[in-house]
């Protein structure tokens, strides 16, 4: 179930079978010294990983 989606260039998703991890940003053409992401991390399942 390891899937990694890049469709979105602003949100890239993985999902496994525990967690789901989303990493929003994207490239600015005139700034591309820097780069800001968020990372969005979802448990999927309870219990301890």
């Amino acid at each position: 179930m390891n899937n990694l989606d890049t469709t979105n260039p602003n949100n890239y998703s993985y999902t496994t079978k525990e967690i789901e991890l989303h990493i929003l940003g994207g490239l600015q053409l005139n700034k591309l010294e820097s780069l800001r992401v968020t990372l969005s991390i979802e448990k999927l399942t309870k219990g301890n990983l």
